[in-house]
């Protein structure tokens, strides 16, 4: 499968599954010359992707090219769709495009629908990394599940509902536990995710469930943590009102 479509917001897990591709298929030897990463918010270079996904590789191994932000399926120029259609039957076996990008594909998009024909076609792949919601307590343990699994680990039991509730989605810092955990060998212990895993992770709306139970105090300590985290205020107050209006629709 020449082209490989990866998008979610899931940005940790999007890059595992992209560098495991190319772990893959290029020969390290080779690397230099037969892997480019290129970045798809500059049309130049969406169309140079395009270009080089059309050359085939030298020496040993397939060629990769690497478009991070891909433009194709979502608020693709008419120029650029152009040329995507006409590139996709000269792509050869011997090279994989990857079209990265965190927004689901626009499936009113012609483009979009030519690569989901390839995917139908068995002729494309197509895998996608969401992230589960706040509130989404099965979601987050399946993606530590998920994770764990991709990095080769197996998870006493308690253990992976111990690293949802203190890492949450925050999947860049589940994977950095993970890897430190592993320091430990496998299965991870709840013990040792207690031990060593610090802290807890927070939403707006464990921020909303303080103030409902009347604690001010834990309120504002849980927003000052979202706000450390880099967590937008504009968003807290948005999820907030948002909750607040969900429990007067209740009452």
């Amino acid at each position: 499968m020449p082209i490989h479509l990866l998008w979610g917001d899931d940005e940790a897990a999007r890059n595992r599954a992209a560098e495991a591709l190319i772990a893959e298929l290029v020969d390290p030897a080779w690397a230099t010359i037969n892997l480019s990463r290129l970045d798809g918010s500059e049309p130049e270079q969406a169309a140079r992707a395009l270009e080089e996904a059309r050359t085939p590789p030298l020496g040993a191994g397939a060629r990769v090219v690497v478009l991070q932000r891909s433009p194709f399926c979502n608020q693709c120029p008419a120029e650029l769709a152009d040329q995507l259609e006409g590139a996709l039957e000269l792509i050869p076996p011997s090279c994989h495009l990857l079209l990265i990008n965190p927004a689901k594909p626009d499936g009113r998009l012609r483009t979009t629908k030519a690569l989901q024909k390839l995917v139908k076609a068995g002729e494309a792949e197509e895998r996608s990394f969401p992230l589960p919601a706040a509130w989404d307590g099965a979601g987050q343990l399946e993606l530590v599940q998920r994770t764990a699994r991709e990095l080769g680990l197996q998870l006493a039991p308690g253990a992976a509902e111990a690293l949802g509730e203190a890492v949450g989605s925050d999947t860049a810092r589940l994977a950095s536990e993970l890897d430190k955990l592993r320091l430990l060998g496998s299965p991870v212990s709840l013990e040792a995710v207690q031990a060593l895993v610090g802290g807890r992770s927070t939403t707006a709306l464990a921020v909303g469930d303080a103030l409902l139970a009347g604690e001010p105090a834990e309120a504002i300590a849980l927003a000052d943590a979202l706000l450390e985290a880099g967590e937008p205020a504009l968003r807290i107050v948005a999820s907030l009102s948002s909750q607040i209006r969900g429990w007067l629709w209740v009452a």
